[in-house]
């Protein structure tokens, strides 16, 4: 299972979970509500910061602290701008990354992607 949590910065260091496309507060910690979410049986967690996404700055990778505090894959969604950020994000311990909107708008493909992630000494699965 898969846990999917979106996150906004709400202070330096502090981040909170939101639903709704980032619209309804929890109130919750990121931190904590990943811990918890992994004791109650989650695998992976796909991170999404919802402050960042489609705006082609680079992922916040201050979020890849997150995956230092649980035992199972970590995603980060939102936010790749460029081929380099995925170097910075493996560097940063993410264990994956999410690619959208550079896919939905052609700016790259995937084979493109991949090829280049490889350059860069990114580990890729085909």
């Amino acid at each position: 299972m898969v846990l999917s949590v979106e996150a906004k910065r709400t202070a330096p260091g502090r981040w909170e979970a939101y639903t709704d496309n980032g619209r309804e507060h929890t109130g919750l910690d990121v931190i904590d509500w990943v811990a918890r979410a992994v004791e109650l049986g989650a695998g992976e967690i796909l991170l999404t910061a919802v402050d960042q996404r489609a705006r082609a700055r680079g992922w916040t990778l201050s979020c890849c602290v997150w995956s230092t505090h649980v035992n199972v894959p970590v995603i980060i969604s939102g936010g790749f701008g460029e081929l380099p950020d995925l170097q910075r994000a493996s560097e940063a311990g993410a264990s994956g990354v999410a690619i959208a909107d550079a896919l939905h708008w052609g700016r790259m493909t995937v084979p493109e992607i991949k090829q280049q992630a490889r350059a860069l000494g990114v580990e890729v699965r085909w």
